[in-house]
């Protein structure tokens, strides 16, 4: 693994100092052109869902890896080798810069009034605070911070056992501990620009003919953050689902 990580350092220097000899216009030309040669690298975190809603994909943890970590699963793709190790800290920053701009394009669309608004974005509960965390590009940026000038959609399915299918486990299932890292992750988003923010709760089709167990503790420490975010100025709406 180190051979071929020396070996992979010294291809992305090479080719980074090619880069560098032509001016900043036409390297930002490469740059498009590599991101849209990689389809994978806007996938790997939006999953486009009813031309609506980007439903968001917490980064690959080799993402925030330091910054000679080995090649992972996703070394076939930008994601792994836009690092400051492999290629230098400049190209790495002017091809993240490359990336926001085609993330923020791809996740707005036009409006009536032919004026372009960003499309809201949503994630599962169960992965708030991944997502709150998780560096992008070895270069210490979040997937929230990158996409600050977009409303989000968090999905709160609170009724569905989930055990043994490819359902995710619900709320009124969840240990304490997933709670309190759930609420905290919403409470930190207030740290944000506010927004729109929409808490979307939903049954995934489940009949219900008992209440939920822990229901009450689970309402009791949503309205928390959500009470949080409500005064920090966001817009709060609650939508449910069955």
């Amino acid at each position: 693994d180190a051979c071929v990580n020396r070996v992979s350092q010294a291809y992305c220097q090479e080719i980074s100092s090619r880069l560098f000899r032509l001016p900043r216009e036409l390297r930002d030309i490469v740059y498009r052109y590599m991101l849209h040669q990689d389809e994978t690298i806007i996938r790997h975190y939006f999953d486009l869902d009813n031309s609506t809603e980007w439903h968001i994909v917490p980064p690959s943890p080799c993402s925030e890896a330091s910054e000679s970590s080995l090649p992972c699963q996703c070394s076939q793709s930008l994601v792994h080798f836009v690092n400051p190790y492999f290629i230098g800290r400049e190209a790495a920053v002017e091809i993240f810069e490359a990336f926001r701009t085609t993330a923020r394009q791809c996740t707005y669309r036009p409006s009536r009034s032919y004026e372009r608004r960003p499309l809201s974005y949503g994630i599962y509960w169960q992965d708030l605070a991944e997502f709150r965390d998780r560096k992008l590009f070895h270069l210490g940026v979040t997937l929230h911070e990158l996409l600050e000038s977009m409303d989000i959609s968090i999905t709160l399915n609170f009724l569905t056992k989930g055990v043994g299918t490819s359902r995710r486990r619900g709320l009124s299932y969840a240990t304490n501990m997933q709670l309190e890292q759930a609420t905290e992750a919403m409470s930190q988003l207030s740290l944000g620009r506010p927004r729109q923010i929409s808490f979307e709760f939903r049954e995934d089709g489940v009949q219900v003919r008992n209440i939920p167990p822990n229901i009450d503790n689970v309402f009791r420490k949503l309205s928390i953050p959500i009470l949080y975010l409500r005064d920090s100025g966001w817009i709060v709406r609650t939508l449910y689902h069955s």
